[in-house]
């Protein structure tokens, strides 16, 4: 075997990278060549209100998710208060794209290393139901964020900041229902699968970091950063989000790795179940104890198929509470805005992603920071693949090249990286 393994482009991932493997000195460059797209410099200058439209266009299967934190971190620079129909209408939006970002990730990216595929295509022939299920998935995700973010599937238009230029009609909200019965079902279905797959064993993150949930309930949604190691758990504020991830550039990479105390963490369904699981309710907590889940990352395809019934569950529970206390219009909120400094954390479908923004007098931008999840977990899937070649090492089969480049791509991939946004 060559003294250097190198995966040209890792597929089956959003966005382009590679793999380099140096075995003589033990080094793994997870290679990520996709531009850097400058998006915190194109919003300088713009106005609060610009901001949103902009910054979701990071990207298309997660640009719900980066609309609704930039606009959380705007009302939190102009202390601006939003209604609850508001936050439950931006927190069903949030669980459509959880669904769609899910149910694309497990049965079109992943689900094929499980069965001897190459993509859905290759499912579709061996297990059919498996691929609709995923597709269906996908679909319903779509179809909640059309409904409330303006008619698109992505980048939403409906969505602004104290609220929504259009409130959905009740019967269109109701209409969802039955999908998301389905879609709860379709969640076990996926925790079933996912719970009787064969997988190798990879040493657990030394550090898991997810935002703390308000209240007693598992929820995307928290007020605190925890950051736990083996044997305890740290809590800070989401304003001091630097103390937990601390950039740094690699020479090796366009993305920018973020490292806690000069150490790897990471973010993600695995961290939340991990570390909060014990909150799930009701047929999500259900779907987790059909689980003998671990701290393997590999199991992040497993804690992402219990979120979707977590997900489905929320759906139908806020849909109830809004047809329940529906006010069809809301009076638009008045707020002043000045010199002033926002940031705001939402759990998004690979971890926690942050934004920062600092405006003048004016409320023009003058400095933005945003962390995207798969720009934290980079540091940690390196350190994953060194330990698959150190395993082979320790079993004698370092010759097997193959196998550590379809191992390395297969746990790459339970990452769910998100290589656009890595390189925003």
């Amino acid at each position: 075997m060559s003294r250097e393994i190198k995966i040209e482009h890792i597929c089956r991932v959003e966005g382009h990278g590679g793999v380099t493997i140096d075995l003589a000195r033990d080094i793994v460059k997870l290679e990520i060549f996709e531009g850097s797209r400058f998006f915190e410099l194109l919003v300088m200058g713009k106005s609060f209100d610009e901001i949103p439209p902009i910054v979701c266009r990071i990207c298309a299967i997660c640009s719900i998710s980066h609309m609704i934190t930039s606009l959380m971190a705007i009302e939190n620079a102009f202390g601006i208060a939003i209604s609850r129909q508001t936050m439950l209408l931006r927190e069903l939006i949030h669980c459509g794209g959880m669904i769609e970002s899910h149910g694309l990730h497990l049965f079109c990216l992943s689900a094929p290393d499980y069965l001897d595929c190459t993509s859905i295509i290759g499912i579709a022939e061996k297990n059919p139901e498996l691929a609709n299920i995923g597709l269906r998935l996908k679909k319903l995700g779509n179809k909640i964020q059309e409904i409330i973010g303006g008619g698109r599937p992505i980048h939403p238009i409906n969505l602004c900041i104290g609220g929504f230029g259009r409130i959905p009609e009740k019967h269109e909200l109701a209409a969802l229902k039955k999908e998301l019965e389905i879609a709860v079902n379709d969640g076990f279905e996926a925790v079933s699968f996912f719970s009787n797959i064969d997988i190798f064993p990879v040493d657990e993150p030394q550090y898991f970091s997810a935002l703390k949930p308000v209240g007693n309930r598992f929820s995307f949604y928290g007020e605190n950063i925890c950051i736990s190691d083996r044997t305890e758990t740290k809590e800070f504020k989401i304003r001091d989000y630097r103390k937990v991830c601390q950039e740094v550039v690699i020479e090796h990479s366009k993305a920018k790795h973020s490292l806690y105390n000069g150490k790897p963490f990471m973010v993600g369904s695995l961290a939340r179940v991990m570390m909060f699981g014990d909150l799930l309710y009701d047929k999500s907590k259900e779907a987790m104890e059909m689980t003998k889940i671990t701290k393997n990352p590999l199991h992040n395809n497993l804690a992402q198929a219990i979120e979707l019934v977590y997900a489905g569950q929320r759906c139908l529970e806020i849909i109830d509470e809004l047809l329940d206390t529906w006010m069809e219009n809301e009076a638009s909120l008045m707020f002043q805005f000045g010199k002033s400094t926002g940031t705001a954390a939402l759990e998004v479908p690979r971890g926690t992603l942050y934004h920062h923004y600092e405006f003048d007098e004016s409320g023009k931008n003058i400095k933005t920071d945003i962390i995207t999840p798969t720009a934290i977990n980079i540091s940690n899937m390196e350190r994953d693949v060194r330990g698959i070649v150190e395993s082979h090492r320790q079993d004698a089969d370092s010759t097997d090249e193959a196998a550590i480049t379809s191992k390395a791509g297969m746990l790459l991939r339970a990452y769910d990286p998100c290589i656009s946004c890595s390189v925003h």
